[in-house]
């Protein structure tokens, strides 16, 4: 079961930290008929709508982005994410969706990305049985849109209460990720700074045996391919120095995710793994696990891989 207004508020939250940076106003507008409960897949919805509204963040220079929902007979939700952003022509409308594919070339010079957030939208968009398209022209913005079948149904389950109680565990949590990617140093940002989680960035090994060493945290998301010092060595110096952090749980961020591969890490040190790209939700729970000894003053059981 999946609350529409509540997660729609609550995903929008994430947002608001780089909307105020950039001058820009985000909003959700949700239809007053929205049922109180549908039976939908909320963590690939999320996944779904981080990528829509971050694009739209990203290619709105000002003006607004407004995540709308609406609900339309027989049991459907149709989500819209417009923006005030440069629009895209009808022949870069056709390759917005393919695999590998952008717009223009200078977008990923400009904006980074590799143009597989709106494939992998478009196919989890298919496996939920909706559509996804997108409206707009040069200069007057975009709408980007997808419905799903969402029939109504009863009070949240359980595995939803577990999520609020992930929630007010992670409040006060100090972390510091590690990666040398802007983009997904600024996505885990986003994520935690709805859930009032203290975040540290560093960019390479250096920064983050410096931060490491600078202020005591409660967990650290470490990537392992870095030029210079790998995550492995950083994490190792870490683990060896004298420092507020020696014993702290850090966790491996890294996309290969093979088991053989998930081991090693463990077996090198690290006391967990969290796979890319990132799953928000994958993500929150595992941070809500290894943060809870801040609060409750207990360790979780150890990561076997």
């Amino acid at each position: 079961p999946l609350a529409p207004q509540t997660f729609a508020d609550e995903l929008i939250q994430m947002f608001e930290p780089q909307a105020a940076a950039k001058g820009l106003v985000v909003t959700c507008a949700c239809d007053p008929d929205l049922p109180d409960f549908v039976a939908a897949d909320g963590q690939r919805l999320r996944q779904i709508l981080i990528n829509l509204v971050g694009n739209a963040m990203k290619f709105t220079a000002e003006g607004s982005v407004v995540l709308a929902l609406r609900w339309l007979q027989p049991d459907t939700l149709r989500f819209e994410v417009r923006d005030t952003g440069a629009g895209v022509s009808e022949e870069g409308q056709a390759r917005l969706f393919q695999r590998f594919s952008q717009v223009d070339a200078s977008t990923s010079r400009t904006h980074g990305g590799t143009g597989l957030g709106l494939a992998i939208c478009k196919g989890l968009v298919d496996a939920m049985g909706g559509e996804i398209g997108v409206e707009s022209a040069p200069g007057r913005g975009a709408r980007f849109w997808f419905e799903i079948p969402a029939p109504r149904t009863g009070a949240l389950s359980t595995s939803a209460a577990d999520a609020s109680q992930s929630a007010e565990i992670m409040a006060g949590a100090r972390v510091l990720i590690v990666d040398d990617n802007d983009a997904n140093r600024e996505l885990v940002t986003t994520l935690l700074s709805a859930f009032d989680v203290e975040v540290t960035e560093a960019s390479d090994g250096p920064s983050a045996v410096a931060a490491a060493q600078a202020l005591p945290v409660d967990l650290i998301l470490m990537d392992i391919r870095m030029p210079g010092m790998d995550g492995e060595a950083a994490m190792q110096v870490i683990r060896q120095a004298h420092g507020p952090n020696t014993n702290v749980p850090i966790l491996a961020f890294s996309a290969d995710v093979t088991p053989e591969n998930v081991r090693a890490l463990i077996a090198a040190g690290f006391d967990g793994h969290v796979a890319k790209p990132v799953v928000p939700a994958d993500l929150l729970l595992a941070i809500a696990d290894w943060t809870s000894p801040h609060i409750e003053g207990s360790e979780p059981a150890r990561a076997d891989g």
